[in-house]
């Protein structure tokens, strides 16, 4: 056995040692690669750094809750979700807008996080709808139009401190399916209060929840 396989063949066994903690044997892998001329074309490759990094991809940073509350949430999202529907129904408007659904994930899910807050919410849709509405005026045919009413609509929720990420969708869904600025408003304004008025009841139910979170004192 020649140097190169000597190396690799150590190599293994300290990854194979059993004192080592369990992590560090699985992330210290070795590979070998021959080539067709032992002696001369044997490299060494250490991929155990690369699965170490790759395995950040992977980390899932959610908090653990219990099932019950997971449940609580679906549920809170399906009745949201479920009057919207009821309301289209009985309005004819088309009120099954695509970015409620996540604000309804945010509402029911992260009562506590800032962008499932009322304020951000209903001023986040009408900056979406604003500019969407806009955009789809002055160029409704440019897809190009589309991108830069989204970038718009981040850039005013950020510098108004409404941040609602799921309205930063409303461009793209207007410039797929035109729809008339009125009728865009109206639609969002009837879906807001939907889900918020859902939310606020949900969430005295057991698990509770504060929402509308209190202002938080000034330091």
């Amino acid at each position: 056995m020649g140097e190169a396989g000597r190396d690799c063949h150590d190599w293994m066994g300290v990854s194979e040692r059993n004192d080592l903690p369990r992590v560090r044997r699985r992330t210290q892998w070795w590979v070998c690669i021959w080539g067709s001329d032992l002696a001369k074309s044997t490299r060494l490759f250490r991929v155990g750094p690369m699965f170490r990094q790759f395995r950040r991809f992977l980390t899932r940073h959610d908090p653990m809750h219990h099932w019950r509350s997971h449940l609580k949430s679906s549920g809170g999202a399906v009745l949201g979700l479920a009057a919207i529907g009821g309301l289209a129904t009985w309005t004819g408007l088309p009120l099954l807008m695509a970015p409620l659904g996540p604000t309804a994930l945010a509402l029911s899910a992260h009562p506590e996080s800032p962008s499932a807050q009322p304020a951000n919410i209903f001023g986040g849709y009408f900056i979406a709808a604003t500019v969407a509405s806009g955009a789809q005026a002055l160029l409704p045919h440019a897809a190009w139009a589309a991108a830069i009413a989204v970038g718009v609509v981040m850039l005013l929720m950020l510098l108004l401190r409404v941040n609602h990420p799921p309205a930063a969708a409303v461009p793209l869904a207007v410039f797929a399916s035109p729809i008339a600025p009125q009728t865009l408003f109206e639609v969002l304004l009837a879906g807001c209060l939907c889900l918020v008025a859902v939310a606020m009841v949900m969430h005295r139910v057991p698990p509770r929840a504060v929402y509308p979170r209190l202002r938080e004192p000034a330091e």
